[in-house]
């Protein structure tokens, strides 16, 4: 279990009028969204309702983390390069 929000990631997403649906194929993904905290693991999928503040990081500094993500509906590519941009920009070294 992930102890609290990273320090690189101290920027929440607000998600567009759409549903998040990370899946973890490989690595391990750390999240916090509300008051929540935790990790997912190879195959776990995590949904996040729309607007709901987040983020999410590797947890695993020894493995890359690999995951799919669906929007539902994909209505917000704005939302999809920004999240794009923030991960390369917030990550954890």
């Amino acid at each position: 279990m992930v102890s609290g929000k990273p320090r690189c990631c101290d920027t929440a997403l607000l998600a567009c009028a759409q549903e998040e649906s990370f899946k973890v194929l490989s690595g391990r993904m750390g999240y916090f969204w509300e008051n929540e905290t935790g990790t997912a693991e190879v195959g776990e999928e995590l949904t996040i309702p729309a607007g709901i503040r987040h983020t999410f990081f590797s947890a695993d500094p020894e493995q890359p983390l690999e995951f799919e993500v669906t929007l539902r509906p994909a209505v917000c590519a704005a939302h999809t390069q920004m999240l794009c941009c923030s991960l390369a920009i917030n990550r954890c070294h």
